[in-house]
């Protein structure tokens, strides 16, 4: 049995989608700098974003099962 605060269930979706929507945010920053001269792309910043819609999504899925 599961003993804590839950949230609504429209709370929950409402969370998900605030967190995936960050996480799309993510990758659209890496699509713009994927846009810059191949000479001059910052590859760690690219890695940074990938990592951070990773986080975001995991987020959205952890708050969608309550865990």
């Amino acid at each position: 049995m599961k003993v804590g605060f839950f949230m609504p269930p429209e709370e929950v979706v409402s969370q998900v989608k605030k967190w995936f929507q960050k996480a799309e945010h993510d990758f659209r920053a890496i699509e713009l700098i994927m846009g810059a001269d191949e000479d001059e792309l910052p590859f760690d910043t690219v890695c940074f974003h990938a990592q951070q819609a990773a986080e975001k999504y995991l987020k959205g899925y952890l708050v969608f099962f309550e865990i």
